[in-house]
């Protein structure tokens, strides 16, 4: 978890300034994103430093969609 500074104090609320969605978070709740909470008045970044993502196989495996597009285009002309 991580402490952001991108907030302002409403009363016992606090206001998210991470996004253009500015949500009002109650204390102990969190955003519509579920990234941010209002924790003891401060907000704290609950996702960071964590993986969203494991794969195994390497990048040069993924297909290549948008180069094959390109070629076929430049053949066509």
């Amino acid at each position: 978890m991580k402490i952001e500074e991108l907030y302002q104090k409403e009363g016992t609320k606090i206001r998210c300034l991470v996004c253009e969605r500015q949500c009002l978070i109650a204390e102990g709740k969190r955003g519509v994103c579920k990234n941010y909470a209002n924790l003891n008045g401060k907000l704290i970044h609950i996702g960071y430093g964590k993986l969203s993502a494991v794969q195994s196989r390497p990048i040069e495996i993924k297909p290549f969609l948008i180069a094959f597009v390109f070629v076929v285009v430049c053949r066509k002309l």
